[in-house]
């Protein structure tokens, strides 16, 4: 990339274009590092979940992310209890990493 800015005619239209490919670089690269580590945190919340009376795990389930830098996915575990027809994912009661799978709509509580 800097190699090609600099064999450029400095003018408006590269340097906007640097700021375009830079900008994506930068964004792509902090969305790796933010959903890394949000998995990894959301990975602990799930270890020392302790399921309610009647919940069942069903497994993991994936959920997409909007961050500031982008989208990206956390996977989850997946509980069921049968008594009250209900669905749930951890995330909803005790990570602040909420989502919905179907429609995907996540929030992220400080």
């Amino acid at each position: 990339m800097t190699g090609w800015f600099q064999a450029q005619v400095p003018n408006g239209f590269t340097v906007q274009q640097l700021e375009g490919l830079v900008r994506t670089a930068v964004f792509k690269s902090a969305n790796a590092i933010v959903g890394f580590l949000l998995q990894a945190a959301a990975d602990r919340i799930d270890a020392t979940y302790q399921p309610k009376p009647g919940q069942v795990r069903k497994g993991r389930e994936t959920i997409e992310a909007q961050g500031i830098f982008g989208v990206f996915p956390i996977n989850r575990d997946y509980y069921y209890h049968a008594g009250k027809n209900a669905n749930s994912t951890v995330s909803k009661r005790d990570s602040g990493i909420c989502g919905k799978s179907g429609g995907v709509v996540v929030t992220f509580i400080y």
